[in-house]
């Protein structure tokens, strides 16, 4: 189990929490006995709902779920209800390691990932699809304050986003003429999914398979040796011993 160092915020917390994983599985943190997982940093979800009173968490939830009105069937249908936490700033430190290309020396280094929950606006509301109790209903906006690489006392800024994969190649091509991230975003043997993939925790790791991961090179490539084989999920930062830079093929995602 991986742990992230993390500062929370709401209206009533201001606190240093740990954040959990297990490779392949969601992100989990507890503030006052209470218990969240989520698959990214804006999407943690109130676990086992049915052992609190609402009214009584010192948090703020959004409810989604609860009566459907199923219109092809003409009936109305109950699902579960599902709490997420809204309204909060978090700032997690998550530790990485980068080649020094001169010697390629592995160095310790670290991403710093801030991100806000806010009310949406009336802007953002047009694609938003939740319902609760067939009332539409909308959850709060995310805004990415800062997605950074620090390297000693080097600060390299990144785009301003919760899908790694993007945030962490331009903060890569910046560095690429003195360190290189050594991660599995930078893995030769880890790979996207052509029918696509959320922002953390979506790579597929095909360690097991590397003979038949290095003949593909596009997305048909990639259905023709590798789409039926077992995979491992992983976080794109994080970094195993079977470790190869990605130089040898360009899987379905492409050279880094």
């Amino acid at each position: 189990m991986k742990t992230y160092k993390a500062h929370y915020k709401d209206e009533l917390h201001d606190l240093d929490i740990d954040i959990s994983h297990d490779t392949g599985r969601a992100l989990t943190f507890t503030i006052d006995g209470v218990r969240f997982k989520g698959a990214n940093f804006n999407d943690f979800e109130l676990e086992e709902p049915e052992k609190y009173s609402m009214d009584d968490l010192p948090f703020r939830l959004f409810k989604e779920g609860g009566k459907i009105y199923h219109e092809k069937l003409g009936i109305e249908l109950d699902s579960e209800y599902f709490y997420t936490l809204q309204r909060y700033s978090l700032e997690v430190t998550i530790p990485v390691t980068v080649i020094r290309i001169s010697d390629s020396r592995n160095t310790d280094a670290f991403i710093r990932l801030k991100v806000k929950l806010r009310e949406r606006n009336e802007n953002d509301r047009n694609n938003i699809i939740y319902r609760c109790d067939g009332v539409r209903v909308f959850p709060d906006a995310s805004d990415v304050e800062n997605f950074s690489l620090h390297i000693g006392d080097e600060i390299i800024n990144g785009q301003k986003t919760l899908y790694f994969e993007d945030a962490m190649k331009s903060i890569n091509s910046q560095i690429k003429d003195t360190y290189e991230l050594k991660c599995c975003l930078t893995c030769q043997y880890s790979d996207y999914s052509p029918y696509g993939n959320d922002g953390f925790g979506y790579m597929l790791c095909y360690r097991n398979h590397r003979d038949e991961y290095l003949k593909v090179n596009d997305k048909d490539s990639f259905f023709e040796y590798v789409a039926d084989l077992d995979f491992e999920f992983e976080y794109e930062t994080n970094l195993c011993k079977e470790f190869a830079p990605r130089i040898l093929c360009e899987g379905y995602r492409g050279y880094v």
